[in-house]
């Protein structure tokens, strides 16, 4: 039976994989799927049902990561060396890279977000670098880009449905103005020195949006405790059916914003960085607003989400929702014909332009 190792660090990354590890099981894969302990993350997997491997839990503070790396490096060579993988997949894993090249085995990487110092630690040693076409970053000849974006592998229409009782179960009725804030540690390598928002802004910034109604928060670090009761009460795998009918998103996620411009709900976001698809999403397809790297602004950011709560027409950004699904191809078969082809599936990557066709709906 042939294994694939999947790595996991982050939360967003349980969704981006969670359809192909389906995918892999049903076509009689052995999947392993090494993780790093980090919020939500253990409660998503065992929400999907995915079995896994811990081998470290996400540090805080860069002496802290650089002490780890070698700890986590060393354990997860540990579960390399008793699964034996054929491939290694993960989202910006370092660590699943630099294990297949002591073992000789294939390590596939994502990356969308295009850190510098994260993909150095990377870059000459995985043997594939899979990057959304919005990202403009070029990283050589081991990187391919594909029309989408990594959370079309949960959020595309062959994978993801709205479930309306989410409405119910936070005492909403549908059309009713509500907004989702999200507020990150800022604890990532490529979050090292934001400051993010400080909390008297926090509550000054949810103040004014919890005028137009009701505010549900979800937060890495602890809130303060004048924002406790709009902590978001349901479980992490509820959030998306929230986006999907709410009136705005609102925060510091590059991840959230572009769930919410796919699920066409108007994000503004706000980040002392920034991100090429999230910029790509308000410039190409009108889809929701930064307030990013130079252009970061708390106050101008809290002022346009005012005027999105008050404009009330979230029919348009639906519209442009569909467009953007439209040219954009289903991420989650596509990384199943690459997996279970490869390596013969990298040379037609290389020199079959039509390549993506049959992975458009």
């Amino acid at each position: 039976m042939k294994t694939i190792l999947i790595d996991i660090g982050h939360p967003a990354h349980v969704h981006l994989f969670r359809n192909l590890y389906a995918l892999l099981i049903q076509d009689s894969f052995r999947v392993i799927v090494s993780v790093r302990k980090k919020e939500y993350v253990i409660a998503l997997l065992n929400h999907y049902n995915i079995e896994h491997v811990t081998y470290g839990t996400a540090q805080k503070g860069l002496m802290n990561k650089i002490i780890n790396w070698f700890s986590n490096i060393r354990k997860l060579s540990s579960i390399h060396s008793a699964y034996k993988p054929i491939i290694s997949i993960g989202n910006s894993s370092f660590y699943a890279a630099q294990v297949a090249l002591w073992h000789k085995t294939y390590a596939i990487t994502l990356e969308d977000t295009g850190n510098k110092d994260q993909v150095l630690l990377y870059k000459y040693i995985t043997d594939l670098i899979l990057s959304p076409s919005l990202l403009s970053k070029n990283f050589g000849t081991r990187q391919i880009k594909y029309p989408g974006i990594d959370e079309m592998t949960y959020l595309h229409p062959n994978y993801y449905k709205p479930d309306r009782s989410i409405l119910n179960e936070l005492s909403l009725e549908e059309g009713d103005c509500f907004s989702i804030i999200r507020f990150i540690a800022h604890h990532a390598s490529h979050e090292i020195g934001d400051m993010g928002i400080k909390s008297q802004t926090k509550i000054g910034l949810i103040n004014t949006i919890a005028s137009f109604g009701p505010v549900f928060i979800t937060s890495e670090d602890q809130l303060p405790s004048e924002l406790e009761k709009y902590q978001y009460p349901l479980p992490p795998e509820t959030i998306h059916h929230a986006i999907y009918y709410s009136s705005l998103v609102f925060g510091e996620s590059s991840t959230m914003s572009s769930e919410a411009a796919i699920l066409g709900t108007p994000f503004v976001f706000i980040n002392e960085s920034d991100f090429d698809y999230t910029t790509a999403f308000e410039v190409q397809y009108q889809l929701g607003y930064n307030f990013t790297g130079k252009s970061y602004s708390i106050d101008k950011a809290i002022v346009k989400a005012a005027e999105i709560l008050c404009a009330n027409n979230k029919s348009e950004y639906q519209k442009r929702a569909k467009k953007f699904i439209s040219e954009s191809i289903d991420v989650t078969a596509f990384l199943f014909w690459l997996i279970t082809n490869y390596p013969q599936s990298i040379n037609q990557l290389k020199t079959d332009p039509n390549v993506f066709d049959p992975f458009y709906n």
